[in-house]
């Protein structure tokens, strides 16, 4: 008797009834993009203007940005507002934006 006689055969289709259908599984949020977000906006609340800042979040997915775009730019937020100092939100420029911008 050879040892290859004494191992059980196993077909390749009978090993394909065992994979995972991947179709039944439920989707689990891999990046979480709106609870990143809403700890960005529990962030920045806290801020000086931070309500000035969820108004420019509101006003972002209002014009139809996806939430991760919208997650990424509140997570960036309040760094800015920190290199900016005390500054007026509301009265601060195109120009302006762009040199704090530039300088991030």
């Amino acid at each position: 008797m050879f040892v290859s006689d004494a191992l059980p055969q196993v077909s390749v289709l009978k090993a394909s009834k065992n994979k995972i259908n991947m179709t039944t599984t439920p989707e689990l949020p891999v990046h979480d993009y709106q609870q990143r977000l809403n700890r960005s906006r529990y962030n920045i609340k806290l801020l000086p203007d931070g309500e000035k800042s969820l108004q420019f979040l509101d006003h972002l997915s209002a014009l139809g940005l996806f939430v991760g775009r919208v997650s990424k730019y509140a997570a960036h937020l309040p760094i800015l507002l920190r290199i900016m100092g005390p500054v007026d939100l509301s009265a601060m420029t195109r120009a302006d934006v762009e040199h704090v911008i530039a300088f991030f």
